[in-house]
């Protein structure tokens, strides 16, 4: 025997069949779309952060090199490669050669990423402050960029003569500077 169902009957199974479609639906269709639209929503606004950073990188490293061939085309100093130590050795020669005695020794060079700190210890005698400060100045005033620190002069009452101790770091480029990898550079490739 068959059993009809009433109307009561098929109007329960109408409601569960569109409470089972409508689960379906969400759970199978709706639901994994959303989160993909989600995902790909947050994926885009990653992506737009890190365009509009490197757009920001490129336009300072335009500037920058806009600004360097300005200073370039104006004369300015630029700092020399790593391994100048010849050719400063010449111009510390010529500049030392008007002391009438004097003493330089260098420490370890040490690195601060790309630029070579070149540190050296100098005492120079010469017969007048005058004659010690000239000497002083074109050290300052040298092609090879620098930093003086720790300068004391003084003069012997009897002789006349002036000594002066100084510490000065020369700034050298190192071509062959690789900048460390960070942890952050690895988990994006």
């Amino acid at each position: 025997m068959k059993h009809v169902l009433t109307t009561r009957e098929k109007v329960l199974v109408l409601i569960l069949a569109v409470i089972v479609i409508g689960f379906c639906y969400y759970n199978f269709f709706l639901s994994p779309l959303n989160e993909s639209i989600s995902q790909y929503e947050s994926m885009s606004s990653e992506l737009e952060t890190e365009m509009v950073l490197n757009t920001a990188k490129v336009q300072q490293k335009q500037s920058m090199e806009s600004q360097i061939a300005e200073l370039k085309a104006g004369g300015a100093s630029t700092i020399p490669e790593y391994n100048n130590s010849q050719n400063l050795m010449v111009e510390l020669n010529s500049i030392l050669s008007e002391a009438e005695d004097y003493n330089i020794s260098f420490d370890a060079t040490s690195n601060i990423d790309y630029v070579v700190l070149r540190p050296a210890y100098l005492t120079i005698t010469t017969s007048t402050y005058a004659k010690a400060r000239d000497i002083i100045d074109k050290l300052y005033a040298s092609d090879n960029i620098m930093r003086m620190s720790d300068l004391n002069m003084s003069t012997d009452a009897e002789t006349g003569k002036t000594t002066a101790n100084m510490r000065i770091t020369y700034f050298e480029i190192d071509q062959n500077y690789v900048a460390p990898v960070t942890a952050s550079e690895t988990s994006e490739e």
